[in-house]
């Protein structure tokens, strides 16, 4: 029995075990949700062991994700809307088991975290191949265009176009800082490629940002960097030139924003772009503010969709845009959890950025500002996919701040 436990003991001190079970979960949330949460639960189970024969390290900057599933519990204990309160706190509990899961794992170096993004990123070039296979037979089925492109191209595996841009993107800054060898330059290509399919305006905006400031840091030569931007220049003007893109630019250039926030009543069939619906959203959320007065505590968390169905009927919305949440994280968090939840959420974003300008890692400083952007245009923190992505990165970046 003991010549048993020591073998256990003795696998759960190996680094390798904890990488390939975080690439395991990452890879899974691509998937379906059901694998997702296996494989969660598995991964929180064998750190609990870990926790058990080998004393946990305890850092302070792994607390504030725990301190925001506490005011989403207060507030679903306090707040009138009450409904499916065991579901809603499922949703949220990964808030507290990835924080302390990843406090028990004392074996996590920073080279560890290192090679979860490595290897992750070749899950992703995989992955994004069967993408294009299944892209390819639906074409050859169908002469359709459109299968290549945005939420289309995504849905083999049922995952939404933005999540799974964000995921790539994350990726591609991770390897555009570390680049060394032919093989990562390959995957930055292929990664860009997927992306501009996508088609995801912010995401390839982002994409393009980081990729000067990146590269421009890098290249000390002027010839080389006058090239560089010539050539990225060129990239964009090609881009644009992409008839769906093209066609979605031209949609965001019709946007009415005065219209969208004065009308009384909208049609059926009045033309919304993606900007005019986020806005929308985000007059729904002024007038219930106003109207409910829910400052402190919010309509409790994952509670305002039927809030925002009242307020779509009453403005006479197209009623395919009902289930649509606020499209911005920090609105759906005071929204939910008032100015408690906010508060809560921004020491979540301090200790983060904190670790990243300490350890002075470009890769995490760039992760942390696109969270903070794409924040500001997805809920992202209202689905399980969400909410497990950032919570393992917010995880990761800060196990590379504090380990060796």
């Amino acid at each position: 029995m003991s010549e048993s436990i020591n073998h256990l003991k003795n696998i759960l001190k190996q680094e390798s075990v904890y990488v390939y079970l975080i690439v395991v979960v990452l890879t899974f949330q691509l998937l379906n949700f059901a694998f997702g949460s296996i494989s969660l639960a598995v991964f929180s189970i064998v750190s609990l062991l870990n926790a058990a024969f080998n004393r946990p390290k305890k850092i302070r900057a792994l607390a504030p994700p725990v301190i925001y599933f506490v005011v989403i519990v207060i507030s679903l204990i306090l707040t009138e809307d009450n409904e499916n309160i065991s579901s809603k706190l499922i949703l949220a509990l990964p808030f507290l088991i990835i924080p302390l899961s990843f406090s028990f794992v004392n074996v996590l170096t920073r080279r560890g975290v290192e090679r979860v993004f490595n290897v992750f990123s070749n899950v992703l070039v995989l992955y994004t191949i069967l993408l294009a296979i299944n892209a390819l037979t639906r074409y050859k089925a169908s002469k359709d265009i459109d299968v290549f492109f945005y939420h289309e191209f995504s849905s083999l595996f049922d995952i939404n176009a933005i999540y799974l841009s964000m995921v790539l993107l994350l990726s591609y800054i991770y390897l555009l800082t570390k680049t060394k060898s032919i093989w990562d330059l390959v995957k930055l290509v292929l990664i860009v490629v997927v992306i501009v399919l996508l088609s995801s305006k912010m995401i390839i905006l982002f994409l393009g940002i980081i990729s000067v400031f990146v590269v421009l840091q890098r290249i000390r030569s002027l010839k080389i960097k006058i090239l560089f931007l010539s050539v990225f220049s060129l990239f964009c003007v090609v881009l644009l030139s992409v008839t769906k893109i093209k066609e979605r630019v031209n949609d965001e250039m019709q946007s009415n924003f005065a219209e969208v926030l004065t009308t009384e009543k909208f049609n059926h069939v009045y033309f919304w772009t993606g900007s005019s619906i986020r806005l929308f959203q985000g007059r729904v959320f002024w007038e219930l503010l106003q109207q409910d007065k829910k400052w402190v505590l919010g309509y409790g968390f994952n509670s305002s969709q039927e809030h925002i169905k009242t307020k779509h009927k009453k403005y006479n919305i197209y009623p395919g845009f009902q289930e649509y949440n606020f499209h911005n994280q920090y609105v759906q968090t005071i929204a939910e959890l008032g100015l408690m939840g906010l508060f809560s959420l921004s020491l979540v974003f301090y200790f983060i950025m904190k670790n990243a300008l300490e350890t002075k890692s470009t890769w995490a400083f760039l992760m942390v500002l696109v969270f903070a952007s794409v924040f500001l245009t997805e809920s992202y923190l209202v689905r399980q996919r969400g909410i497990i992505y950032f919570l393992f990165y917010y995880c990761l970046i800060i196990k590379h701040a504090h380990q060796k």
